[in-house]
């Protein structure tokens, strides 16, 4: 079996009608390279009988401690080289936005990396802007949204999400990876054409690689769109 090059985590329980939008949102992206985890913590509501028949989803079935302990049982089982979660009633704003995702994540090859963006509230339209830059007072006052944001699969090999977190344990492992593995001073590094960029210097690991924000939108709670030319914090 070839490694995909996304896995998409869906961590449920009793979703109802939103874990097949959420799902069928994954499987129509022009990008086919993926695999699809859904987690399920048992749910007896008849969600998991609606979920469509695709040789790319894998099923787990089985009790866990919250949804963090369910993320990472699913990250347990993931071959993809992006990760990224999708919360059951999110879903992708197009078609595009794994094959942009992929395009962009493609020039830095190797590298640990987290790829980010904007969102786009359902209910109010209203878009919800992330930092183009994530200098430590950025991330004081906003951290991406967790639904916006791809990983290297390299960035939870050692360390998963910290279950003693009932919420936010997203955050905190994004904290993790790009301050405390990496150093977190930043440096500018100049730009090239619309991209601008900054450096961590040098730190223990591992996010080597590009912190790249680029446009997101949200239909269910979050999600991202196709991509524009990255702005990125690279070491």
């Amino acid at each position: 079996m070839n490694t995909p090059y996304f896995s998409v985590i869906v961590v449920s329980r009793n979703a109802g009608d939103k874990l097949k939008e959420t799902v069928e949102s994954i499987l129509c992206q022009t990008c086919q390279d993926l695999e699809v985890i859904i987690k399920d913590a048992g749910s007896t509501d008849g969600s998991l009988e609606t979920i469509p028949q695709d040789p790319r989803i894998r099923l787990i079935c089985r009790k866990d401690a919250g949804i963090y302990d369910g993320m990472n049982e699913a990250l347990s089982c993931a071959q993809g080289e992006l990760i990224y979660f999708l919360n059951c009633g999110d879903v992708l704003h197009d078609s595009r936005v794994l094959a942009g995702v992929r395009d962009a994540a493609l020039s830095f090859a190797g590298s640990s990396a987290i790829f980010y963006g904007d969102v786009i509230e359902e209910r109010t339209g209203q878009r919800v802007a992330a930092n183009p830059q994530m200098s430590h007072f950025a991330m004081y006052r906003y951290l991406p949204c967790h639904q916006a944001c791809f990983y290297t699969r390299d960035l939870f090999a050692k360390r998963q999400f910290d279950t003693k977190y009932l919420v936010r344990a997203d955050y905190e492992h994004f904290l993790y990876c790009v301050m405390r593995r990496s150093g977190g001073e930043r440096s500018p590094t100049g730009s090239t054409g619309s991209s601008r960029s900054s450096t961590l210097r040098e730190g223990s690991g591992p996010c080597t690689g590009p912190i790249w924000w680029s446009p997101c939108s949200r239909s269910g709670r979050s999600s991202p769109r196709e991509s524009t030319p990255p702005r990125s914090m690279m070491r």
